[in-house]
């Protein structure tokens, strides 16, 4: 639980921050995030099933 807790807030903090480092947008970085976020949530709901 700990672990899955650390790998959420360390995607929500650091992923768009590491975008940005490889050239992408703040835009296009947030949008990253806004994709990752729906795809776990997908999984989340899909994996149970």
């Amino acid at each position: 639980m700990g672990l899955q807790s650390f790998a959420f807030h360390v995607v929500l903090a650091w992923l768009p921050d590491m975008l940005q480092g490889r050239g992408l947008g703040a835009a296009q970085a947030g949008w990253m995030l806004s994709l990752t976020r729906i795809t776990s949530v997908a999984g989340s709901l899909l994996i149970p099933v």
